[in-house]
Parts: C-alpha cells; structure tokens; sequence
C-alpha cells in the first residue's frame, strides 16, 4: 500500500512526521489514516492561497 512505503522512506530517511490533507468530507481516505494510525491534528488550521 502506498501509505505504507510513504512510512518506510520516512522512516529510512530519517523524517519525522508524515502529514496528510483531506477535503473535509473526505470520510474514506479520514477512516484509512486514522485506522493506520494517523491522528488528526485538531490544533492548526490551512491555508491556501490560490495564484490563478
């Protein structure tokens, strides 16, 4: 799975977090991280400047 090998390059590289984004009615992709063990960070919001 790709998650998967995201977390093995992390790891082998020495990152320290991976981030993920979702829209917010993305529920699939929201239970595949949390079941995967991602935790969804409820103290920072986004922004996004769109250029075009």
């Amino acid at each position: 799975m790709l998650l998967n090998k995201a977390k093995d390059f992390a790891i082998e590289t020495g990152a320290k977090s991976i981030s993920l984004e979702t829209a917010p009615d993305n529920y699939a992709s929201q239970r595949l991280y949390e079941k995967d063990g991602y935790i969804r960070d409820s103290q920072f919001y986004h922004y996004e400047l769109n250029l075009t």
